[in-house]
């Protein structure tokens, strides 16, 4: 019998602050192969931190105060575009 493959995302109590301020707080999550997420939530909710979390290091301020190793990229994928405008696009990981 073949051993299961490991999953796409595993995260456990993952925590980023600025400063003293927690701006996400103990999330966790698990994605398995050919399962999909959205994250849905008003603006400001934390949508894009997730994201840029999710992808690398963090600028300062921000760090990842629980959850991760520091400076480490919590998932891989190809290398993010940039739009226009500057921002992020970010597609489907």
């Amino acid at each position: 019998m073949q051993a299961p493959h490991p999953p796409l995302l595993d995260i456990q109590h993952l925590s980023v602050q600025s400063g003293t301020t927690t701006l996400l707080h103990a999330l966790s999550l698990r994605i398995e192969a050919g399962q999909r997420l959205a994250v849905v939530g008003s603006s400001g909710a934390g949508k894009s931190l997730l994201a840029h979390t999710l992808m690398g290091p963090l600028a300062p301020p921000l760090r990842v105060a629980s959850g991760a190793s520091p400076g480490r990229a919590l998932i891989c994928c190809g290398s993010r575009r940039r739009s226009a405008t500057g921002s992020a696009d970010w597609g489907s990981f």
